[in-house]
């Protein structure tokens, strides 16, 4: 297995998935968090033509390929005379593959020294050897000589399905995702057994957001259907890829299956915990979600936002002493950390839970649902509303009925124009959980992402906005960061933008986020923004231009 996966090079932090069986698995290997569980693959990268996304040479190929057939290519002669060296050019790919991850970790000059020897290899005339300059160059950030390379592999070699998964690769970094599905599927009609083309193809349809046909490649790759006997941990990580594909689809129930499979095969992970929770607390399992929590917390006692989780699932189960004990152990680990605004409503929410009684019957909670909207919708007093919006929020999701469903829509749909800034955030938070990635949820968060509104709701709103398609939100959170001044918010629109882009630009911000920070910053993310705006001109509002600085 390849060990380096992310180099930084002239053009700035290189996400490269030329070292792995696919790219997800290289980002994946390093992540830590099931929250911060993105599936990744492109980064897209500044200076870069917009080469080989319609390439007359490569498409030549491609329709010959398809025209061939399968039946008919399997008794084509240059494909059978190509197959008989699989075997050996498999070795020696493998080999090298080793030799540059290896030779990328050292310092420049050897870095150079690598360069010259794969480019000297070159003048041999093999499909190979133009292969693995082109995998090279794409590992250093040249994705244009990388495209180049590859297509040289193919005049040389059409068969060479490892060329065709070097396409797929490239026209993923560069965001032109029907393109890399199909030189994702080439490669495997080629060779069906190319387990790192079907990790690939799967990403792929994943960016593209076809969320069932990745489900169906990785499903296949999981029950070994065309018979490539992976290696365990090849099988392990497909199906994490799997559970993430039926939690982004709301499957919830799959996911657990995916992730309870995993477990059954050893695998002692923090995110299939994490996963796990999400799932048991979507499905209303606050039981089971509490149990997964206790566990994380057993291996990372001082991370404040699991004793927070926990709380909210055990107040939810009707133990509100039990609740209000982790509350305060996540104030007081979050003592240094957190924000003045959180800890003054996770305060709220412990005096809340210190006023009822010990241990209550969850039961109770789902009567007289329209009581509690009626509540929050005309009561003067904010406390009673606070409560209001605190008990409609643990209401399950999904609703029980279409009528449940409603009537917590309008509710909530009502509260986001409450004076508090407390229950607005809520509000957003509770319509973007339960109605998410519909665009009029999307449309009403966007309203509330800049001044003048409370610089709470701004956070959450900037913070919510991460669900949704970057295409769609970041020329919005460009705007938002042209004029804002607050710390908290700004860390938050920072933190989605990085999410939705993976440009990465500082990715952990200071404790201290001072003016300088978020000057230098908001400069970072313009600069990064001109480069990319082709891709988002669509989404921009009108008076974008006007606006931005």
């Amino acid at each position: 297995m390849a060990t380096r996966h992310v180099l930084e090079g002239p053009s700035g932090l290189v996400v490269c998935s030329f070292t792995h069986p696919s790219p997800y698995l290289a980002v994946f290997s390093v992540m830590r968090d099931a929250a911060l569980i993105l599936l990744v693959l492109t980064l897209w990268l500044p200076n870069l033509s917009a080469q080989g996304d319609d390439d007359p040479v490569i498409r030549e190929y491609e329709q010959a390929l398809k025209d061939l057939g399968i039946n008919r290519l399997q008794r084509d002669p240059a494909f059978l005379r190509a197959r008989r060296f699989w075997p050996q050019l498999q070795r020696e790919v493998a080999a090298a593959i080793r030799e540059q991850d290896k030779g990328l970790g050292g310092s420049p000059e050897e870095v150079e020294k690598l360069k010259t020897l794969y480019r000297s290899r070159l003048a041999q005339g093999r499909a190979v050897d133009h292969y693995l300059y082109g995998r090279l160059m794409g590992l250093l950030g040249d994705l244009d000589t990388a495209f180049l390379e590859f297509r040289e592999a193919l005049d040389i070699d059409r068969y060479f399905y490892w060329a065709w998964d070097g396409l797929g690769v490239y026209h993923s970094n560069k965001g032109q995702f029907d393109a890399a599905v199909e030189k994702f599927r080439t490669a495997l009609r080629i060779n069906p057994d190319f387990e790192k083309a079907a990790f690939g193809l799967a990403q792929a349809l994943i960016q593209r957001g076809d969320f069932a046909d990745a489900a169906k490649v990785l499903s296949d790759l999981v029950s070994d259907k065309h018979g490539r006997s992976p290696d365990p941990a090849a099988i392990q990580q497909a199906r994490l890829m799997l559970a993430e594909v039926y939690r982004r689809q709301e499957d919830y129930p799959l996911c657990l299956d995916e992730l309870s499979a995993l477990e059954r095969e050893g695998m002692d992970d923090q995110r299939v915990l994490g996963m796990k929770a999400f799932c048991c607390k979507r499905m209303g399992r606050w039981k089971d979600a509490a149990a997964e929590y206790r566990k994380i917390i057993a291996r990372f006692p001082k991370e404040e936002r699991y004793h927070r989780a926990l709380a909210d699932c055990l107040e939810r189960m009707g133990r509100n002493a039990d609740a209000a004990d982790e509350l305060e152990k996540a104030l007081e680990l979050g003592s240094e950390s957190m924000t003045r605004a959180d800890r003054q409503q996770l305060e709220s929410l412990l005096a809340h839970l210190r006023r009822q009684p010990a241990v209550t019957d969850p039961k109770d909670r789902t009567l007289h649902l329209d009581d509690w909207v009626n509540r929050l919708l005309t009561s003067p007093d904010l406390e009673k509303r606070r409560q209001a919006m605190m008990f409609l929020s643990t209401a399950p999701n999904p609703a029980p009925s279409q009528s449940v469903n409603t009537l917590l829509k309008r509710g909530f749909s009502y509260a986001v124009k409450d004076p508090d800034p407390i229950i607005q955030a809520k509000a957003l938070q509770q319509l973007t959980v339960r109605w998410g990635w519909s665009d009029k949820v999307r449309d009403l968060v966007e309203l509330f992402v800049e001044k003048p509104y409370d610089r709470r709701v701004r956070g959450m709103a900037a913070s919510l906005l991460k669900r949704w398609d970057d295409r769609t939100v970041v020329p919005v959170l460009i705007l938002a960061l042209q004029d804002e001044d607050d710390p908290y918010v700004f860390s938050q629109i920072h933190d989605s933008l990085n999410s939705l882009t993976l440009a990465w630009i500082e990715r952990i911000l200071p404790e201290d986020i001072t003016p300088e920070v978020i000057a230098k910053n908001r400069r970072r993310w313009n600069d990064w923004y001109r480069r990319h705006r082709d891709r988002y001109r669509k989404a921009e509002p009108p008076d974008f231009d006007e606006r931005w600085h």
